[in-house]
């Protein structure tokens, strides 16, 4: 997706605090790097 469009740049639009980080991955990512979203995900709910 980052090589089609500048997300961060789209999200900074729309949210009060926006943030990224690229994942190793095609589509779907919970499928092909889970640990990794999980992490992301955590780390998004606890703070």
């Amino acid at each position: 997706m980052g090589r089609l469009y500048d997300v961060l740049a789209i999200w900074r639009d729309r949210a009060m605090k926006a943030s990224c980080k690229g994942l190793p991955g095609e589509h779907n990512l919970q499928e092909d790097v889970p640990d990794q979203v999980l992490s992301e995900a955590h780390g998004l709910l606890t703070a």
